[in-house]
């Protein structure tokens, strides 16, 4: 087998049409544009290697290897043409009339060139010149054939070319410019020089097929995954199989062929490999840059339908509150006798009425409270008070309250002289409130001891407050100052809780740059809560 630089430079030209063919095959194997421009890439590999062939044989196969080299442009063209229908935007392919005319004139004319005489009668070896085709009577309707198929596929392009507008109006001058440059010079090395008995540049027309190739690889990938990063992999691997396959052909000896050809197998499956692993990552970032997109966007409609909830609950919040307050009012003057004196089932009526409501207010003023807080408008007064007094005060009130006999209620502070900050007097007096009347709700019987300390050195002042209570388990703790959050079996304890009102604590303590946390040695022995507050 004769081979010389032509012969060499033929097989190169199909190794580069077939890698860019591989790298438009991997980009997407479900894309119907990827796989039909992929046949019409194989049609050309098949056209430059048959030249490769047809070169390198000797007098008994060159007939066969001419008749091939003359059918794989017709696969070129048919192919060609099919894919206009579809590019650039995936359009409704051909119907099925137009596809039959289109591949059955193909077949048509395959079986012109393999019939014996009517394309190609023989093929003559000339010592030193490239052989010398003697064609039939149907060679001119094989080149019209070739013709009509291309013009017809470039006028078609060239009319969507009119109608496009941007990306697609480069893709398809890409498209177009890639193969009227190829297809022409083919026309004139390929076509009709041989028509007139020169075939010195017979092999021009393949060796000008990177370019077809090349430009229509990069129309169709312009919108997908052409990034740097797969660019410079490709190149590299591309390289990599392009000196190893050159390599391969200047082999003089047989031991070296086995060698080299066993390394440019080993070199081509690891490009291949390596390439499909960065277009994998690529795709998987575009995939998950996607995700991350929509789920920003599907965020920003959660906070604007968090913030709608939050305006509702406050305004209806608003609105529960005043008739509350009545039914508080009235039924508090009824226990006092305002409209004449009640006793009996009426008198137990009117206080469960009046816990009812006074609970109600409570949980409504939490409701209010929490959604000035996640609206941000939450107003803080800052005052100066004594810390120990308003906690003295507080416990005072629960044990005028309480009327569990089995709770022993305490306070104790270390200073003997008042504590002084700087904070909301309201505020902290409704977090003080909160955490002594949480301990109280969950200790069925022993003690609730609340303490005041301060520490000079750290300028803060420590609200403590200790019970003997159902405690907490490490989860609980965690969850414990979130909204909506109780303890497990809280519900035995206290049925009508709202979760809220240690959250609202927290984040009353935050804006007053503090600390709230607490503290258990488990379940059912009990539990401490600790508010510590800037002096």
């Amino acid at each position: 087998m004769l081979i010389d630089t032509k012969n060499i430079l033929l097989v190169v030209i199909a190794a580069v049409n077939l890698f860019l063919g591989v790298i438009v095959f991997l980009k997407s194997r479900r894309d119907k544009i990827n796989l039909i421009y992929s046949f019409n890439i194989l049609a050309i590999i098949a056209w430059t290697l048959t030249m490769f062939f047809y070169r390198s044989s000797g007098d008994e196969n060159s007939l066969l290897w001419a008749k091939l080299l003359y059918i794989a442009p017709t696969l070129i063209a048919s192919s060609f043409l099919y894919f206009t229908y579809i590019f650039p935007n995936k359009e409704k392919p051909a119907s099925f009339l137009k596809s039959f005319l289109i591949f059955f004139g193909n077949f048509i004319i395959i079986l012109a060139i393999l019939a014996p005489d009517i394309v190609i009668e023989s093929v003559n070896l000339r010592a030193g010149f490239e052989k010398e085709i003697i064609f039939g009577g149907g060679y001119v309707f094989y080149a019209a054939y070739t013709l009509f198929y291309f013009c017809f596929a470039f006028w078609r392009l060239f009319k969507k070319y009119l109608k496009s507008r941007g990306i697609e109006k480069k893709q398809i001058i890409y498209l177009l410019s890639g193969y009227m440059l190829a297809a022409n010079l083919a026309f004139v090395t390929n076509l009709i020089m041989p028509w007139i008995g020169k075939f010195e540049l017979n092999w021009i027309g393949q060796v000008f097929t990177v370019f077809m190739v090349i430009f229509a690889v990069y129309a169709i990938s312009k919108h997908h995954l052409f990034n740097l990063k797969v660019i410079a992999t490709e190149i590299f691997a591309g390289g990599i199989v392009l000196v190893l396959l050159i390599n391969f052909l200047t082999s003089e000896v047989y031991s070296e062929w086995i060698i080299r050809g066993f390394v440019l197998a080993l070199g081509s499956i690891f490009s291949y490999l390596i390439i499909r692993s960065v277009l994998k990552e690529v795709r998987m970032r575009v995939e998950v840059e996607g995700l991350a997109k929509n789920l920003e966007s599907a965020n920003a409609k959660l906070k604007k339908l968090d913030q709608v909830k939050t305006e509702f609950l406050s305004i209806a919040s608003h609105q529960l509150r005043s008739p509350l307050t009545a039914i508080k009012g009235y039924s508090s003057m009824l226990l006092e006798g305002s409209f004449g004196k009640i006793e009996g089932k009426v008198k137990e009526a009117s206080e469960k009425i009046f816990q009812s409501s006074n609970r109600m207010i409570d949980m409504v003023s939490d409701f209010l409270d929490v959604s000035r807080i996640e609206l941000g408008k939450m107003e803080y007064e800052f005052t100066e008070f004594d810390i120990k007094e308003l906690a003295k005060n507080i416990t005072e009130e629960f044990k005028v309250n309480n009327r569990n006999n089995e709770i022993k209620l305490s306070f104790e502070a270390v200073e003997n002289s008042g504590i002084k900050i700087n904070a909301d007097y309201n505020k902290i007096r409704q977090v003080v409130l909160n955490v002594i009347n949480n301990a109280l709700k969950y200790t069925r019987k022993g003690f609730v001891k609340v303490s005041v300390s301060a520490n000079p050195s750290l300028k803060t002042v420590l609200i403590s407050v200790k019970d003997s209570g159902v405690g907490m388990n490490d989860e609980t703790m965690h969850h414990i100052f979130k909204k909506f959050s109780r303890a497990k079996d809280a519900s035995k304890s206290h049925t009508d809780g709202s979760g809220l009102g240690l959250y609202v604590a927290s984040e009353m303590v935050k804006a007053h740059k503090g600390r709230i946390w607490a503290e258990s040695d488990g379940e059912g022995k009990g539990s401490s809560f600790f508010v510590e507050l800037p002096i």
